[in-house]
C-alpha cells in the first residue's frame, strides 16, 4: 500500500495511534494525523522518510517509490539550494555538493590508494551530479567515466563539464545494469570507484565478481559503504573488517583485498553535519526548503545514533588485481 493509506490504516494494522510517529517527523513541522486527514500534503522527503518508518519499525509493506524520479528530484534540489551548497562546503571540508560522508581525508586516503594517471581510465559508479568524479579528474587528470541512474544528474556532470570532454564523460545506468555498456564504450578502463552505492547491487557477490572479470589483470577497485547489523550480541561478526559483506563477496573470488576503517570519520563528519545543519535551518527555510533540510538532520541523527550504539560501522575496501601494495 502507499504511505497515505498505510496511515490512515495504522491504528488497524498496529493497534497504535497515528501519533506515535509525530516524534519521528516533528523536524518536518507536521503531525501524522494532518497527514491522515489531508490537512498536509507530504512531500517527497517526507513520504520518503514515513516509508521507511512504516516498513523497517512496524513492518508495513509499502509500494516502493520510482527509484529514478526520486534520484532526480533529490539531484535538482541539491543543485538549485544555496543553503545546501553552503553547508556542503563546510560539512565536507571542500566546495563539492554532494549526499555522501566524504571527508577530505579519506578524499586524499582514496586518491593515494587509487594513484591515478593522465593513462588512467576510471568508471565512477553512482557518481550523482559528478563534482566529485570532476575533482579527481581534475587533480590526476585521469579519464573518468560517471554512470548514475539520474538522468538529470547525468546531464548536469555533463553540461558542466563540457570543456572537459577530452578526459570526462558521463553516462545513464546503474550498479546492477549498465556496466557492461559502459566497459563495451571503454575498453581500456583499469579503474572502479564505487562511493556509497553498493548497498543498491542486487547480490554483492555477482556484482563484485562482474566488476573483476571486466577489469584488464592490473586493473583496480575502490568501494566505500556501510556496513550495517540489527543485533551486537548475534550478528557483531558482521562488523568486523574482513567479515562484513563487501569483504566476504570479494574474498569468495580471491582478490587481495585491503579494508580501512572510515567509522570514526563517519562519526565526525555526522557530529559536524548535525551541528551545521541546525546552524544553516533557517537558510534552508527561506528557500522553502525545510523538508530538505529535515529529512537530512533526521538521517544524520539515526546514523549517528547507530554509529554510538555500534550497529553502523564505515569501511573503506580496496583491490588490486596485480596485488595490494
Amino acid at each position: 500500500m502507499d504511505v497515505l493509506t498505510a496511515l490512515k490504516n495504522f491504528e488497524r494494522l498496529t493497534g497504535k495511534p497515528v501519533e506515535i510517529l509525530d516524534d519521528e517527523i516533528h523536524e518536518y513541522d507536521v503531525t501524522a494525523q494532518e497527514i491522515t486527514d489531508g490537512k498536509v500534503q507530504p512531500s517527497r522527503f517526507l513520504s520518503a522518510d514515513l516509508a521507511d518508518i512504516l516498513s523497517t519499525q512496524f513492518k508495513i509493506e509499502i509500494a516502493q517509490f520510482d527509484e529514478e524520479s526520486e534520484w532526480d528530484f533529490l539531484y535538482r534540489r541539491m543543485e538549485e539550494s544555496s543553503a545546501f551548497r553552503q553547508y556542503c562546503q563546510e560539512a565536507h571540508q571542500s566546495p563539492l555538493i554532494q549526499i555522501n560522508e566524504l571527508d577530505n581525508e579519506t578524499l586524499e586516503q582514496m586518491l593515494a590508494l587509487l594513484q591515478l594517471k593522465p593513462t588512467n581510465t576510471a568508471i565512477d559508479i553512482g557518481c550523482g551530479n559528478g563534482y566529485l568524479t570532476e575533482f579527481i579528474s581534475d587533480c590526476t587528470q585521469a579519464h573518468i567515466v560517471g554512470m548514475d541512474l539520474s538522468p538529470y544528474a547525468i546531464q548536469l556532470a555533463a553540461e558542466r563539464t563540457k570543456n572537459k570532454r577530452d578526459r570526462l564523460a558521463f553516462q545513464v545506468g546503474n550498479i546492477n545494469e549498465g556496466i557492461r555498456r559502459v566497459f563495451s564504450d571503454y575498453p581500456d578502463a583499469d579503474t572502479i570507484i564505487a562511493l556509497e552505492v553498493l548497498y543498491a547491487s542486487n547480490d554483492l557477490q555477482t556484482t563484485t565478481e562482474e566488476f573483476a572479470t571486466l577489469l584488464p589483470q592490473k586493473g583496480q577497485m575502490l568501494f566505500i559503504a556501510n556496513q550495517h547489523i540489527e543485533q551486537r550480541d548475534t550478528q557483531g561478526h558482521r562488523l568486523s573488517p574482513d567479515k562484513t559483506d563487501i569483504a566476504l563477496a570479494i574474498k569468495g573470488q580471491n582478490l587481495p583485498l585491503k579494508v580501512y576503517d572510515l567509522t570514526q570519520n563517519k562519526l565526525r563528519f555526522l557530529e559536524r553535519s548535525i551541528s551545521l545543519l541546525k546552524h544553516y535551518q533557517a537558510a534552508f527555510e527561506q528557500e522553502g526548503n525545510r523538508d530538505f533540510w529535515a529529512a537530512r538532520i533526521i538521517y544524520d541523527r539515526k546514523m549517528l545514533k547507530r554509529v554510538q550504539e555500534g550497529l553502523t560501522k564505515r569501511f573503506l575496501y580496496y583491490v588490486s588485481k596485480g596485488g595490494c601494495a
